[in-house]
């Protein structure tokens, strides 16, 4: 008896199943424009998450490696070097300082493109660089731009010096584009003669927090403009991309709204269809709950050939 009554349950639901295939089938069109639909709101969803989970990679990527320090100082225009005056006034509270130069250059070779120069100090720490320090690295941007690969000659100009150097790296960032080059090379060591800005580690010793210690340089040392804390840094950067985080919610929300609207109307138009033919079954002695199955495999098989072809969109 229990194993008949399994074959029964199990022949009930091929049937269930097999009503299904069947009004696919004879309302060919009307399943289509349903898969379509749950691909293009699958496609939306995907979407909207892939684009939320880039920018934060971006943004921890950046901080890891292009912010590594606790507090950014920038410097006024022309500045020289500051380290030293900042070591002797603060040495119990730092542990390391790296300074650094921007320049805005335009770059040829294959292609004329605007872009900047950051002059690098020997083995600068607090830039993860990774490149071969005798040469150059350039951002995947400026590649892009200019159409460079590794082992390309860049050349650039500035104050009236030419400059020349092989591309050993081609480097991902997400806000700092441009061209690192570092002082160990000769040919760049005269570009450091003036400073942008400089990177400082706190002591972990230090009772100071970097917010304090950045607004005490800032007051003691004469030529420091600003100053900038890490958390700072990628506060600013978060408020910058808001209105794309927002769309990308926006993105999420109506994919979701769009995939419940067709599937609604796919389960009341085949209510309305089948009023007939869901009578005649009742006739025929076929319960409520089996008609209910073969609409329910109707929807699932639909949103999961929609859902598969919108995962590959």
């Amino acid at each position: 008896n229990i194993s008949r009554t399994k074959k029964d349950k199990i022949a009930n639901r091929l049937i269930s199943l097999k009503m299904a295939l069947r009004n696919i089938r004879l309302n060919f069109l009307k399943s289509i424009m349903v898969v379509v639909g749950v691909m293009g709101c699958t496609s939306l969803l995907v979407a909207g998450f892939g684009i939320e989970d880039t920018l934060n990679y971006s943004i921890d990527y950046d901080m890891d490696h292009f912010y590594k320090g606790d507090v950014m100082l920038t410097y006024n225009s022309g500045s020289k070097s500051k380290k030293e005056e900042i070591l002797s006034n603060f040495s119990s509270d730092i542990e390391l300082i790296n300074e650094l130069r921007t320049i805005s250059v335009e770059a040829y070779g294959k292609k004329q493109i605007k872009t900047t120069v950051f002059v690098l100090e020997p083995n600068h720490e607090l830039i993860d660089a990774d490149f071969d320090y005798t040469k150059v690295m350039i951002t995947q941007k400026v590649a892009n731009d200019g159409n460079y690969k590794v082992g390309d000659t860049i050349e650039f100009d500035i104050l009236n010096n030419h400059y020349s150097a092989l591309i050993d790296k081609i480097g991902t960032t997400f806000s700092r584009h441009g061209i690192y080059v570092s002082t160990l090379n000769p040919d760049f060591a005269s570009l450091l003669d003036t400073v942008s800005s400089s990177f400082i580690k706190i002591k972990s010793t230090s009772l100071k927090d970097p917010e304090t210690l950045g607004e005490e340089i800032t007051q003691k040392v004469e030529g420091i403009s600003i100053f900038t804390t890490h958390e700072m840094i990628r506060v600013n950067i978060n408020n910058v991309i808001s209105s794309v985080q927002m769309m990308t919610l926006t993105i999420k929300v109506f994919a979701i709204l769009l995939a419940v609207v067709v599937l609604y109307n796919l389960a009341f138009l085949n209510f309305k269809e089948r009023i007939r033919e869901m009578a005649t079954l009742k006739v025929l002695g076929f319960p409520n709950s089996q008609i209910a199955k073969s609409l329910i495999y109707e929807t699932m098989i639909l949103v999961f050939v929609g859902t598969i072809f919108g995962l590959c969109v």
